[in-house]
């Protein structure tokens, strides 16, 4: 704590006679989603070694406003259209005046950004979080989609830092906006306990068949399309288990029924411990268009569950060198892909122990943010 104090100290961001560093985060929103359950653990991280955080809601209400610690001050900056919340968040970050602004999504960085060059001589430093790759997300994909990552270059220069949640993020935003970012960084999402704490009852539903698993968003570029009909030529001894919710549920229910294998694909919707089901099954499949940074693989391999995956453009091959794996992916196709997973089923393959290395350890990566807090303190705004 003593060293703690020091580090604050020295921050010239400090304000005269504050003693404590403060930091607001910018929550795109509080639904279900991977980025807002890495913004309230880096934030309930931060509180909990002193620092004094506050949240800002875009988007008011969801399933994550009660997962913030009790300490953390949060206010709804809200409005029916995101840019209307930036007079809204002006006004709070002339009131709190955080030390640091920290944001995620493409919106709600250029909100942030946008905002804080609006507060005058008080801004606060701006760090920028991007948790997808710019030339694979499909919200950029068309001529409208380029010219929004076009307008998102100058904004995101204005930032006082760029976080990428991988290398393979930042060298893709180098490569797309042909420079070399001297704001930017890479510090790794945390990796969340993937089962209960001690004494939180979780009921986990009955499973006498073996199975398969996979977890992630019900969302289009995670393929769970290919997942499915790749089924139809998996050994029938086996289930598939999906773990996640949404826009494609429906969708997805209705092709298993199609192919026939409704019976043995089971949807079991959202859960935040999904590791008494990694633990179990006989192997997790991965088979997403891209993955930024496939935090589903560092969990399956911290339980030290077996993983197969397809060829997937991203993090996902500098993951498996972190964790000093071997990355053997397979094809794309549903066939290539269910031969991979009768191979993996019946061959005899090491246990692999549980691992989680330090640099996804809610701690370390707190560690480093404060880190990158004192950098920027020392530099002048962009």
């Amino acid at each position: 704590m003593e060293h703690q104090r020091a580090l604050f100290s020295s921050m010239s961001v400090l304000h005269a006679g504050a003693d404590e560093l403060k930091v607001a985060f910018l929550f795109p929103s509080l639904k279900l989603g991977g980025v807002e359950q890495v913004l309230a653990a880096l934030a309930n991280g931060l509180h909990q070694r002193g620092v004094d955080v506050s949240a800002y809601h875009a988007i008011p209400g969801g399933e994550f406003e009660g997962r913030l610690v009790e300490g953390i001050t949060q206010h709804s900056v809200g409005a029916t259209r995101f840019l209307m919340t930036i007079p809204k968040l002006v006004h709070r970050l002339r009131c709190d005046r955080p030390d640091v602004l920290v944001s995620a999504k493409s919106y709600a960085n250029v909100g942030a950004v946008w905002a804080a060059q609006l507060c005058g001589s008080r801004k606060p430093k701006v760090v920028v979080t991007c948790h997808s790759m710019i030339s694979m997300a499909e919200n950029f994909a068309g001529i409208a989609g380029k010219l929004r990552v076009g307008c998102y270059k100058p904004v995101f220069q204005k930032a006082d830092a760029i976080v990428c949640v991988s290398q393979a993020v930042l060298d893709d935003m180098r490569v797309h906006w042909s420079s070399s970012l001297p704001n930017g960084h890479v510090i790794y999402n945390p990796v969340l306990p993937v089962k209960a704490p001690e004494g939180e009852n979780q009921e986990i539903p009955s499973q006498q068949r073996p199975f398969i698993l996979a977890c992630g968003r019900l969302a289009h570029e995670k393929r769970y399309d290919l997942l499915i009909r790749a089924m139809q030529s998996v050994d029938d001894a086996y289930d598939l288990l999906i773990i996640g919710d949404g826009p494609e549920r429906d969708a997805l229910g209705r092709l298993a029924s199609e192919l026939g294998v409704a019976q043995r694909v089971k949807f079991l919707g959202y859960h935040p411990y999904p590791g008494e089901w990694m633990s179990r099954c006989r192997l997790m499949v991965m088979c997403s268009k891209y993955e930024a940074l496939p935090t589903v693989l560092i969990e399956a391999l911290s339980v030290g569950a077996r993983v197969i995956s397809t060829d997937i453009p991203g993090g996902t091959a500098e993951i498996y060198r972190v964790l000093g794996q071997e990355y053997q992916p397979v094809a794309a196709n549903p066939a290539e892909l269910a031969a991979a997973i009768n191979g993996a089923l019946y061959a005899k393959m090491r246990d692999i122990p549980p691992t989680c290395p330090d640099q996804f350890r809610i701690e370390s990566v707190c560690a480093k943010y404060l880190s990158l807090f004192e950098q920027i303190s020392r530099q002048a705004h962009r």
